[in-house]
């Protein structure tokens, strides 16, 4: 899969363009910000804020790093950023920050050089060591005290940042891993976007990304950030700052500016990274979008607001979470499409969604791909399958998770599904899996989320818990690894249940992936896809006529973006066979001896032609009497 990497910088120029009007006025106010998605959003949140209280923006500039940024601000060039307070006082050299409040030695070392430091936002977004969760569980990562472990990085941490860290005194790479103690493998993959660091982790090309603790790909794709132990990083608490002289020219900059103060704590400003990184919407949207929310600005149509890109619309079940699959599939998406922002839209049925035309595609697990007959009373009725709909590319696998009490030895009951049963939200996906193991007639005792279920084993309200989970994503409550355990579900897929549940298959949640499973476990796993219309479900034909416009289905993919999507995923594997696939009607490999054979074949055809077209002229010309044997009727 790749990564498309966000021009925030021209977004930005074009916003500046369009709401510059006519021109720029020696009292307008001139916005910066650094090219990513956080500082983006909150220079247009800036210049929303100032165009309500009246004062003139007239270009929002974006730069590619802090020491542009710095810059910038000091020489006069622009008049105000947001920056971090770590990061200025790292930049006026002071290494060995301490305290609280960051905030407030910035102000006070640089009000001598003619910036202002407004009111703390209200989040502080300091720089992150990420790791996939699978692996930090898998390799017992929680500090990044733990990459300086030879036993775990025996050849050293391979690292990917952005390049501003490795040029930074006090707090970049080479201070981090002295501070640690850790060695690297080898130098540092250089990657600007976030997005580009989040692929290198995801395909194992390196160990470690360093990114922000405000990034939306955190929670998304399932990161976990590494504890900073030895508490080596400052606080980077987020400010809007100022020349001093703007702020003396126009002093109605710091009042409406200071009405976002405290708003944004770290979950808000991950969540509106995410609606940039991961969903693909414009800065601009996003922060308007936040302030109306807020009542901060009046919701009135303002004359050069950006147009909103062509939405992408992708259906979910209501209760169906596949965690950072989700996040994994928009991403795809719009590498796939890269005009379109992506949206999600909660449905009842996301196949009736996509077969009508009401969703361009569905993000759904194998299971519903099929239902049940209504006259199925015996095990081995096989179940229907829908062919409205067809699976265009795989996203994932989510695993059964069977958690019971942890026994003695000897004391395993010999069914490990067997008494109190426990699923996921009746109505998921994952309830729909998890009924499938149970014997015919076999109801659950109780349905919920997967920490509702746990704690309900714990307490011996419940015997087992059923989840249907991405591996990793089974977040066990502190110390539960003791009292819980997962069980094996070896050779339970029989022939009659393989025909009642043909979206199962075999599969293996590797030792180490929690807390307390020293051991794998033998389990099944389910498919997570993105699916589009089949050409099934297509009412046009050739000789339609004006009533085909009347039509309520969806077109089908084309072929070029069902391997566009399948390539954007990054996982290499084919849709189940047991699915209706739009693979199945891509067109197959040309083989070179066949087109040999075609070619001779078609060549012997041609001159076969030729030569008939040859004898029918000569056999015509043989007919037709020439006028010299023409006989000549006596005369009258």
């Amino acid at each position: 899969m790749r990564w498309r990497r966000t021009p925030f910088g021209s977004l930005l120029a074009v916003a500046a363009a369009i709401s510059a009007g006519c021109g720029n006025s020696d009292d307008s106010v001139t916005i910066l910000c650094k090219d990513f998605a956080e500082q983006a959003i909150l220079a247009e949140m800036a210049a929303e804020l100032l165009r309500e209280a009246e004062v003139p923006v007239s270009q929002v500039q974006a730069v590619p790093d802090s020491y542009q940024a710095q810059a910038f601000l000091r020489e006069g060039t622009v008049d105000l950023m947001v920056d971090y307070s770590g990061t200025a006082l790292n930049f006026l050299g002071e290494l060995n920050v301490s305290g609280d409040s960051t905030i407030a030695q910035a102000r006070k070392q640089y009000a001598p050089i003619g910036i202002d430091w407004l009111d703390p936002l209200g989040f502080d977004n300091g720089y992150a060591l990420l790791v996939p969760s699978v692996r930090a569980a898998a390799m017992g990562l929680r500090s990044i005290d733990d990459l300086a472990d030879r036993s775990r990085f025996p050849e050293g941490v391979r690292v990917t940042c952005p390049p501003e860290y490795l040029r930074r005194p006090g707090d970049g790479l080479g201070a981090l891993s002295e501070a640690y103690g850790f060695q690297l493998a080898a130098p540092p993959l250089v990657l600007d976007n976030v997005l580009d660091r989040m692929r290198a982790l995801e395909t194992r090309q390196v160990d470690v990304a360093i990114g922000f603790s405000t990034d939306g790909v955190i929670r998304s794709l399932g990161l976990r950030m590494l504890d900073d132990s030895r508490n080596f990083f400052p606080s980077y608490e987020a400010a809007f700052v100022a020349r001093h002289e703007t702020i003396e020219r126009r002093p109605e900059i710091k009042e409406a500016l200071g009405r976002l103060s405290g708003l944004l704590d770290e979950a808000t400003m991950r969540r509106l990274n995410a609606e940039v990184e991961i969903k693909g919407r414009r800065p601009a949207s996003v922060a308007r979008e936040f302030l109306l929310e807020q009542q901060l600005i009046a919701d009135s149509s303002r004359f050069g607001q950006i147009p909103a890109r062509p939405r992408l619309t992708l259906a979910l079940a209501d209760r169906d979470e596949f965690y950072e699959l989700q996040a994994r599939a928009m991403v795809a998406i719009r590498e796939t499409f890269p005009d379109r922002s992506v949206g999600e839209d909660r449905v009842e049925e996301p196949v009736d969604a996509v077969a009508r035309g009401q969703a361009r595609l569905a993000l759904l697990g194998a299971e519903r791909f099929f239902t049940l007959p209504d006259d199925a009373n015996g095990e081995d009725a096989p179940p229907d399958r829908e062919t409205r709909i067809e699976a265009a590319a795989v996203v994932g696998t989510r695993l059964v998770h069977v958690v019971r009490r942890r026994s003695e030895q000897g004391d395993a009951p010999a069914d490990p599904l067997s008494g109190r049963v426990g699923v996921p939200p009746i109505g998921s996906g994952a309830a729909l899996v998890a009924q499938s193991l149970l014997d015919d007639g076999q109801e659950p005792d109780a349905s919920g989320d997967p920490a509702t279920l746990l704690d309900a084993v714990r307490n011996g309200q419940l015997d087992v818990a059923i989840l249907v989970l991405p591996v990793g994503d089974l977040e066990l409550p502190e110390g539960a690894g003791e009292e819980l355990e997962l069980q094996s579900l070896a050779n339970w897929l029989s022939p009659s249940r393989a025909l009642r549940a043909p979206f199962l298959r075999p599969a293996r949640i590797a030792a180490g992936s929690y807390e307390g499973q020293p051991e794998p476990v033998e389990t099944l796993g389910v498919q997570v896809l993105l699916a589009g219309p089949s050409r099934r479900a297509v009412a046009l034909t050739a000789n339609s006529g004006p009533a085909a416009a009347l039509t309520v289905t969806g077109l089908p993919l084309e072929p070029d973006q069902v391997q566009a999507l399948a390539t954007a995923t990054g996982v290499p594997e084919a849709p189940d066979p047991t699915l209706p696939s739009a693979w199945s009607r891509q067109p197959p490999a040309p083989d070179p001896t066949l087109s040999i054979a075609s070619a001779i074949l078609s060549t012997v055809l041609n001159i076969l032609a030729i030569a008939f077209l040859i004898w029918v002229i000569r056999i015509a010309t043989q007919v037709t009497p020439s006028p010299s044997t023409v006989p000549v009727p006596p005369p009258a």
